[in-house]
Order: structure tokens, then sequence, then C-alpha cells
């Protein structure tokens, strides 16, 4: 048969960037084996939040699902460790992840972590903004499977239909995926929380929970499809010739 597909892998440019970057609160998305219910040897959603001291020390930490965050016990405290080669362990009671920092021209920095059960992506807690009525999004996506296989990379296109200030809210029409015409969508801004992006599902529609990777260029999403399945959508600006 077929091979399997080829797992994405992303590629961050080196940065010696001190332990005092992690200042402050961040929001973390990741797909992890076992995850949000997941069946042995796939992957699953996962999202917590962190705290960080000044000095980059850890504060606090919750595990999030759905509208509600559940803060760590003592016990799940984690230790922040600066290595020689620019990256930082993570090191808990169950084990150890590599964590890389970059921090783009802007003085924005995005969070990478990667470990034994899976892969991770955060960005500091920042308010989502509206779009505006009529802007363009042209963005290049990749959707993660639950068997650690990836879809093709697919060409997306939309048009701001609508913007409802006081719902913090707008919709989506023109919609093209990978040259097929795609329903109209409907998102809402910093729900669940600050700083994320909701879907709302609909026909043809699939539920996702967004996450702008501010620094990398990236946003990060849970998606549960139509049938069930949870997928992790990767997705990047594409800028487009005038």
């Amino acid at each position: 048969g077929a091979p399997a597909p080829a797992p994405v892998e992303l590629l961050v440019p080196a940065q010696d960037l001190p332990k005092s970057e992690l200042a402050g609160s961040w929001t973390v998305m990741g797909y992890e084996e076992g995850a949000g219910g997941a069946a042995t040897g796939q992957f699953g959603h996962s999202m917590v939040k962190l705290k960080f001291n000044d000095a980059g020390d850890f504060v606090s930490g919750a595990e999030c699902a759905g509208q509600t965050c559940e803060t760590w016990p003592a016990e799940d405290a984690l230790t922040v460790k600066k290595n020689d080669d620019g990256t930082f362990s993570l090191v808990d009671q169950y084990g150890t992840a590599t964590m890389v920092l970059f921090k783009n021209a802007k003085g924005q920095t995005a969070m990478f972590v990667n470990s034994d059960s899976g892969r991770m992506l955060g960005a500091k807690e920042q308010a989502e903004t509206l779009p505006v009525v009529g802007a363009v999004t042209n963005s290049w996506d990749v959707t993660l499977d639950p068997m650690g296989g990836s879809s093709p990379f697919s060409s997306n296109t939309a048009t701001i239909a609508t913007v409802d200030a006081a719902a913090m809210s707008y919709t989506r029409t023109a919609r093209m995926s990978g040259g097929s015409v795609q329903p109209d969508d409907a998102w809402k801004l910093n729900v669940p929380s600050s700083g994320l992006r909701y879907r709302t599902p609909a026909t043809g529609v699939s539920e996702i929970t967004s996450l702008s990777i501010r620094g990398a260029g990236l946003a990060a999403g849970h998606l549960t499809q139509g049938n069930g399945a949870k997928t992790f959508l990767l997705s990047t600006s594409k800028v487009v010739a005038q």
C-alpha cells in the first residue's frame, strides 16, 4: 500500500534568548497522544495556561477544556532550565520537555514545546481584535490527524462579510479551500478565553478553537470534524501578488 503521510516538522530559527522572555501569562495549545480522551496511540487536543514571573520561573499552570480551566496542583509545578544550545528544558514529575522560544522584530515571542507525548505551541495572552469588513484573508493550511499523519497543504481565501462589535464576532464569505467553494462561517473572538478565536460549527463547517502564535506568523487550531475526529490545524498567512 501507499506509505503513511509524513508528519509536519516546524523549523524555528535559532536564537539565544534569556529565560526572562517567559515573563507573563501564556496560552499553550497542543496535540498530544492520549489527550482530550483520545484512544491509546492517537493524538488529541490539549490546552494549558502558564504563568511565569519576571525572571522566567514558573508561577502557576492550569489545564483547560472547553470553557473552564483547572489549576494545577502543587506537585505538577514546572522547573525551567536554560540549556547551552539556547533551548530550555521544562521539567516536572512526568519527565522533561524541550522548549524553544522565538522573538520577532516586533518583540513578540512564540513558544514551541516538544515532548514524548506530542507538540505544543504557545503565545502570550493578548486579546484578539475585530477585522474590517471587506478584508480578504489568504493562508496556507495543513491538518494533522489523530494517527500522526498530515494533509497536503491547501490554499485558502475568505472575505470578511460582517462584523458585530458588541458580540465581538464576524462572518466570512467567498471562501475557497484548495480550489473548492466552502460554506460561509462565523467566528467569535476571545472565546473561550482572551486571545482565542472560536468558529461555530454548522452544516459543512467544522468547529475550531484557534490561537494566533504571535511572533511566528502562525495560527494553531483544535479542529473537530463533523464526524467527531479531533485534528490539529496549522495556518500561516500567504502573501498574494497585487
